[in-house]
């Protein structure tokens, strides 16, 4: 389209540049569509697992199947304690400084003392949060492939990372464009 005032010309260049197109594409093989920033920082932290594309890291795919499985196996766990145990509201929790655990209502926490579980802490009035040898074995192997994927995602983003650095004043003058457009219109 060929635009009569140059002051919409000089916007449609900047919103058409090709380094931008290219650094889309480049972000796009790399970044999943649906990753997202999040304030929270269990979130974040999920978020960052999961950002970058399978495709991208054979590295950060296996790490991946391995937390995925040890998720899997603790959850299955923690379902055979609270049956033979009759340990009623028996969950797997994770947090960013004890990482995976267990949680159990407060009335459980002499079955828990009786059977060998650890780490028991009071963790409201209501719940104890707690451990047992085979959950902290996992939830160790656990942040082991966390740390893995971290690392590897980190690795093969920089250089994209780069790139975006490089480009800046366009994306500064895309921005200033809309916003000057937003306000012509």
């Amino acid at each position: 389209v060929e635009l009569q005032n140059e002051l919409l010309r000089a916007m449609q260049h900047n919103l058409t540049r090709e380094e931008v197109a290219q650094l889309e594409n480049d972000i796009a093989e790399l970044i999943e569509e649906d990753a997202a920033w999040d304030k929270r920082t269990a979130q974040l932290r999920l978020q960052c697992i999961f950002a970058l594309k399978s495709e991208a890291s054979s590295v950060v795919k296996l790490s991946r199947l391995t937390l995925g499985e040890l998720t899997q196996e603790m959850e299955e766990l923690a379902e055979q304690y609270e049956e033979s145990l009759q340990m009623e509201g028996l969950r797997v929790k994770y947090n960013q400084r004890r990482g995976y655990h267990l949680t159990v209502p407060a009335d459980h926490r002499m079955t828990a003392e009786q059977n060998g579980f650890i780490s028991i802490q009071r963790q409201s009035k209501k719940t104890i949060s707690c451990s047992t040898e085979r959950i902290s074995q996992r939830n160790s192997r656990a942040r082991e492939a966390i740390q893995q994927i971290l690392a590897t995602t980190e690795k093969e983003i920089s250089p994209l990372i780069d790139k975006v650095r490089s480009l800046l004043h366009l994306l500064f003058g895309i921005s200033e464009s809309i916003a000057l457009l937003d306000m012509v219109v």
